[in-house]
């Protein structure tokens, strides 16, 4: 049963309809923009901002992203045990300056980087900052890690079906576009 009432179910899909549209473009697949262009941080910082609110407001619901595949949580969060926790302190991390998850890698603050394809950023105490696939792009916040394929993106797919059930359950049809 959905516990979001019609206005915020219309809010969700508004919202997640403009973030499915954003990942449509391959903005985030193609390497269209450059991890240096202004609007690549801003774009990510925007979508994990939405991402994590709709996930919030599903959780009434009993939704979470609950796969931990290709996870790899570096911070001290308790909280940090599925791609919903994922979402979560990165978008935290993307909006607070001075969050606990954006940890510093000893006595080196390392607020955003980028690895696109497999590489490494930096090796830092021990700490190595990579990512380990060739066709996707890894971001970072301190030693914390997102993947936009095989995280951000997949959250996104992963959540579309529980749009489309709550839209139906609402009464109105849920269009991607």
């Amino acid at each position: 049963m959905c516990k979001l009432n019609r206005a915020e179910a219309l809010d969700v899909s508004a919202t997640f309809r403009d973030l499915e549209n954003l990942t449509l473009t391959g903005v985030f697949t193609n390497n269209q923009l450059r991890p240096d262009d202004p609007c690549f941080r801003a774009l990510i910082t925007q979508s994990l901002i939405d991402l994590e609110q709709i996930l919030k407001l599903l959780q009434k619901d009993g939704f979470r992203l609950t796969s931990t595949d290709d996870l790899e949580f570096n911070c001290t969060d308790k909280h940090t045990e599925d791609l919903s926790s994922l979402i979560y302190v990165c978008r935290n991390a993307a909006v607070h300056f001075m969050s606990t998850h954006r940890v510093r890698i000893e006595q080196v603050r390392a607020p955003f980087n980028v690895q696109v394809g497999r590489g490494s950023v930096v090796n830092l105490f021990g700490t190595e900052l990579n990512c380990p696939y060739e066709d996707d792009t890894a971001v970072f916040w301190g030693p914390q890690r997102l993947l936009l394929q095989r995280n951000l993106i997949r959250a996104i797919n992963d959540t579309r079906p529980h749009i489309y059930e709550m839209a139906k359950h609402h009464g109105f049809k849920y269009d991607a576009g």
